[in-house]
């Protein structure tokens, strides 16, 4: 069996490329135009950007935007094609779906992508493995409530409170051998020169302790 257009693509929705959505993660145009991504992850987020465009224009159940997304111009049966889908997600045809809702996204990526591309081959139960539709899910999420960005957050504010931490208790052991050593014979006003000095130096010494982890060095 030949492998699906939108699999090939990994476009799994079958979505046509409009430049001025500024697509990301399209690597190229079929010579149908449709879209061709990097990744499939970005193919299924771009089918819920679609959902999501859909549902601001007053879309927002499947019986609406099926007859929209795949129309009888294009040869499909959209009331084969709404049943399909009601069956797979076990979602009501007239109810208003909340797509962000995770699990209500996953079902509609799951149902359409099996639609459109027809049923996997023999042994597979879909196209794509769970973890999959949970990264593109994951795309669609605020950044706030995304766990791939809410991860590198936390794990760079860790990254950066160490090497405080480390170059502050360096900076404050030299700080205060430089000021038994030295201040004693200079006047009074040269504590503040060390102050600035010293805040430049632990600045750097910041920036460097950070620029060697992230090269793997400590």
């Amino acid at each position: 069996m030949a492998t699906p257009r939108g699999i090939r693509n990994k476009n799994p929705g079958n979505l046509r490329y409009r430049k001025e959505w500024n697509w990301k993660g399209v690597v190229g145009v079929d010579d149908k135009q449709f879209a061709i991504f990097e990744a499939v992850e970005w193919g299924l987020y771009h089918f819920g950007e679609q959902l999501k465009r859909y549902k601001k224009r007053g879309l927002d159940t499947l019986a609406k935007i099926i007859p929209v997304y795949a129309p009888k111009s294009d040869n499909n049966d959209e009331a084969a094609y709404i049943r399909s889908v009601e069956v797979q997600t076990g979602i009501d045809k007239n109810t208003v779906l909340d797509l962000d809702d995770p699990v209500v996204m996953e079902k509609l990526m799951r149902a359409f992508t099996r639609h459109e591309q027809g049923m996997p081959p023999s042994g597979l139960d879909d196209w794509y493995d769970d973890a999959t539709y949970s990264r593109a899910v994951d795309l669609l999420k605020p950044i706030r409530n995304s766990r791939t960005i809410r991860g590198s957050v936390i794990g760079g504010a860790v990254l950066v409170a160490e090497a405080v931490k480390e170059v502050a208790v360096e900076s404050a052991q030299q700080a205060s051998d430089v000021a038994t050593t030295v201040t004693p014979f200079l006047p009074s006003w040269s504590k503040w020169v060390f102050l600035a000095v010293g805040l430049a130096g632990v600045g750097l010494a910041i920036y460097s302790r950070l620029e060697a982890r992230s090269q793997g060095k400590r």
